[in-house]
């Protein structure tokens, strides 16, 4: 194990190492879980791979007891403050030298041949895509999946709440579903279209709906957010957050989502709908020039613009 400090520099000439993925994993409070993960990756996967784990200040001791030295490529940073999640990874993903970054929760349990079907699935649209998998339930007792419990395509609501959605309907080629949204839990990008998308969002803060963005921006920018059928990914499903986290929060995060990705009509509707009536984006959503400045990134850049996005998958927001 290396420290992020100490990590050796690649020897490629942009220092990405082009058959590597990067699997960017933020952790807090773990406990067991976060080396159940990383046992589960090594196990399990064929790619060439590094870890990057990032410690959101945990104060459970949870990164304290890995024997890391059993793990080759496994990378280690521990925030001094807590980040968040989104921030989190944001932070890992700075750190990676592969070319694909996977961003992976610390409570999951891949099944054989997870990343290798991403990748696939990645190369058949040239890498402007964001794959993910089918997600059955993890029981954090035997640490076994269920197959017949299982999440695949997701959408979202007029006030930009989360929901799994039938597959009926959606278009299924080349052994994927086209989903509205990717399940935030894991998912695979290639570096290059991470970044020409705008990459997650630095001004969301903690957790919540940096999901719905990046599928939003894939998806006007003329790229696919595909489910793979035979990439398989447990999940441990929480009954709640271990960590402090307010609606505020949350629903400032929803509002710079849809100040950055929708029209001004679609934004008037939905901040009503959040109870934010009458007042100028510029009063309620956070960080709000960051914000202008990446909506206005995406109004030069994007193929196709929201009226499209809802047209295509039926969504009314």
């Amino acid at each position: 194990m290396f420290s992020l400090e100490e990590m050796p520099i690649s020897a490629n000439e942009d220092g990405h190492d082009k058959e590597m993925i990067s699997i960017i994993i933020p952790s807090l409070n773990e406990g067991q879980f976060l080396q159940q993960t990383i046992e589960a990756i090594y196990a399990t996967t064929r790619a060439e791979f590094e870890i990057i784990i990032v410690d959101d200040a945990s104060s459970d001791g949870s990164t304290e007891h890995i024997d890391w030295g059993n793990y080759p490529g496994l990378l280690f940073h521990r925030n001094s403050e807590r980040l968040g999640l989104i921030r989190s990874r944001i932070l890992g993903s700075t750190f990676a030298r592969g070319s694909y970054l996977v961003f992976m929760d610390a409570h999951c349990n891949p099944e054989p041949g997870w990343e290798l079907a991403l990748l696939e699935a990645s190369h058949k649209y040239q890498d402007r895509t964001i794959t993910a998998p089918v997600i059955p339930m993890l029981d954090a007792t035997t640490w076994r999946n269920y197959p017949h419990q299982v999440g695949q395509t997701m959408t979202f609501d007029q006030n930009l709440d989360m929901a799994w959605c039938a597959t009926l309907g959606l278009n299924f080629d080349n052994g994927c579903w086209q989903s509205p949204v990717f399940a935030g839990n894991c998912f695979l990008v290639s570096r290059i279209f991470y970044e020409e998308l705008g990459g997650l969002d630095n001004g969301l803060t903690f957790w919540g709906a940096e999901n719905i963005d990046l599928s939003l921006r894939c998806w006007m920018f003329g790229g696919k957010v595909l489910v793979v059928k035979s990439s398989v990914v447990g999940h441990m499903f929480k009954s709640g957050f271990n960590y402090a986290l307010t609606q505020e929060d949350i629903t400032g995060n929803k509002l710079r989502v849809v100040y950055v990705n929708f029209s001004d009509e679609r934004y008037q509707r939905v901040s009503q709908h959040l109870g934010v009536v009458n007042k100028p984006a510029k009063e309620v959503v956070p960080y709000w020039l960051s914000a202008d400045r990446r909506r206005a990134y995406l109004m030069d850049n994007r193929h196709f613009d929201d009226n499209w996005y809802m047209e295509k998958f039926g969504i009314v927001v």
